[in-house]
């Protein structure tokens, strides 16, 4: 398994969060949440699953969250990464084994602090959790939401806070938006709605989300500079496209991206493969 795979806490430590088939940007609704920790209370564990409820996130954001990792419960072993590496510089991560006992850990989308507090979620009543403050440091964060080429725990602290930030601020900026509303496939989504910043942290998130919905589209092995010269194009040319179009528009774009004599591609280049790649994506697909 490679780091993507894995959840990271900030000291760059992974644990293995087995969570089948989990969706990247899952946003949840709670029944309620506590200013309090949970401490030495008695609680009930959640299924790692979210329950049809919990996904129905209704029409206010006042009791959603954003799903950003995993709190194991169980006692952490002691660091066992360089000092100084960044989690991408390890090809063979020794993963914290699977706790039976952890707990989901969330944002309030709601919240106007920089920090991005954490809650764990426990209690379940009617399908919905309770949430419990808990330490960020105690987190051990989705892919979707690290920087793994950062080396040092306070600038993790910081960017990684960021990146979740930007992301609950990107789900208000256009409300209107027909995509805003849908939770799936959030940062395919977000590629095509250029009037939306594509953000670094973004692009690995992108391709983890094709390859989840389009498991044959893993032999591409999509870079990550791929992806940006993409989403500038996008933007550069103003081209907006329809959801149902991207998969074919991705095969074609990287197919050209590859056949170019070059690899560096200015705004004007990038552009215009774009445009020609969805010309030609709606020509196949006819009338």
């Amino acid at each position: 398994m490679m780091a993507k795979d894995y959840a990271f806490n900030y000291l760059g430590m992974p644990y293995n969060h087995r969570i089948p088939d989990r969706k990247h940007f899952t946003r949840l609704r709670v029944q309620s949440w506590s200013s309090k920790s949970l401490g030495d209370a008695a609680y009930s564990k959640p299924s790692l699953t979210p329950t049809v409820e919990e996904l129905d996130l209704g029409s206010t954001d006042d009791l959603t969250v954003l799903w950003v990792g995993m709190v194991p419960m169980s006692a952490i072993p002691e660091k066992n990464t360089k000092k100084g590496a960044s989690i991408s510089s390890n090809k063979n991560p020794k993963a914290i084994p699977f706790d039976s006992e952890a707990l989901g850990a969330v944002v309030a989308v709601k919240n106007e602090s920089k920090m991005a507090q954490t809650y764990i979620l426990v209690n379940p009543t009617d399908g919905l959790c309770e949430g419990y403050m808990v330490s960020n440091q105690d987190c051990f964060y989705f892919k979707e939401f690290r920087d793994d080429e950062i080396s040092t725990v306070e600038k993790r602290k910081s960017e990684w806070n960021n990146n979740i930030r930007s992301h609950i601020n990107s789900l208000a900026l256009d409300p209107n938006y027909p995509f805003a509303s849908s939770q799936d496939n959030f940062v395919i989504r977000k590629l095509v709605n250029i009037d939306v910043l594509f953000e670094k942290q973004d692009r690995e998130a992108f391709i983890a989300e094709i390859e989840d919905q389009w498991p044959q589209l893993k032999t591409l092995a999509i870079q990550s500079k791929e992806v940006r010269h993409i989403s500038d194009g996008l933007r550069e040319a103003n081209i907006t496209m329809e959801v149902h179009l991207i998969r074919a528009f991705i095969v074609e774009i990287i197919s050209r991206m590859r056949r170019s004599p070059t690899t560096s591609f200015s705004a004007a280049d990038e552009a215009q493969m774009c445009a020609e790649a969805l010309e030609y994506v709606l020509l196949s697909n006819g009338p």
